[in-house]
């Protein structure tokens, strides 16, 4: 669209017309933005794919051939835009980060947002279940780093640790709990984040018969009230109730 336009454009100024050299450039300048994204868009869809084979697969039986099967597309593109296996897995590390800070930032965000610390626990759980079930690969590529220690977990580890020692102290300072506990509900939920996001559907509709046709709603609703429910237990030790 935007080629188009400038073409059009540069009759316009070629014979003399009227119009603005100002509109000229931002024309431009939305053309160049626009190429840009068309460049990086079999870029980003090649990192997808990557991860997806690390996620399914294992680093280790990562090949290129499979990703550009995976990708439909030809070999040599991942070469024209990665010149090796080791520069596409830079990249989907770096993806990896990007998108974990994206996420952990939002979490943050709705836990800090209302004055009630456990209304904000609850917006900031549900968000977390939310965006890990639609990130299903993500963390795929965690679960195979840490338990298989392959490739990439130095650098996925480098992301989460300091994820989970900031939640640490954040939940320590609004609920007024020992950092020790605070730790254990931090890795508790964690479990349950990462357990009920990787599970299939046939498997949370076997663990909740109940759920009827909300099987994923139900399930995060279960597992939100029993880190709440430590939250609270936490609570009331700290202030001396019963």
């Amino acid at each position: 669209m935007w080629e188009r336009t400038i073409a059009t454009s540069r009759r316009e100024l070629a014979s003399g017309g009227c119009l603005p050299k100002a509109w000229y450039r931002r024309w431009v300048r939305a053309a160049e933005r626009e190429r840009a994204r068309a460049a990086d868009a079999p870029k980003e869809r090649l990192i997808d794919c990557a991860l997806d084979e690390v996620a399914n697969r294992g680093l280790q039986n990562l090949t290129l051939k499979a990703v550009a099967i995976r990708a439909g597309c030809a070999h040599s593109l991942i070469a024209h835009h990665f010149n090796s296996k080791e520069g596409l897995l830079e990249a989907c590390a770096e993806r990896w980060r990007r998108e974990i800070t994206v996420q952990v930032t939002g979490v943050l965000a709705a836990f800090n947002a209302p004055s009630d610390p456990f209304v904000g626990a609850h917006d900031a759980l549900s968000l977390a279940f939310d965006v890990t079930r639609e990130r299903q690969s993500l963390m795929r590529v965690l679960m195979r780093s840490v338990i298989y220690q392959e490739g990439l977990t130095e650098r996925v580890l480098d992301t989460t640790e300091p994820v989970l020692e900031n939640f640490t102290h954040i939940l320590a300072g609004r609920f007024g709990l020992e950092e020790r506990r605070c730790r254990a509900v931090v890795h508790h939920a964690g479990i349950l984040v990462t357990r009920l996001a990787l599970a299939a559907d046939s498997e949370l509709a076997r663990l909740y018969p109940h759920a009827d046709d909300d099987v994923w709603g139900v399930s995060k609703a279960e597992a939100i009230e029993s880190v709440l429910t430590l939250l609270r237990a936490g609570s009331r030790r700290t202030d001396g109730t019963s």
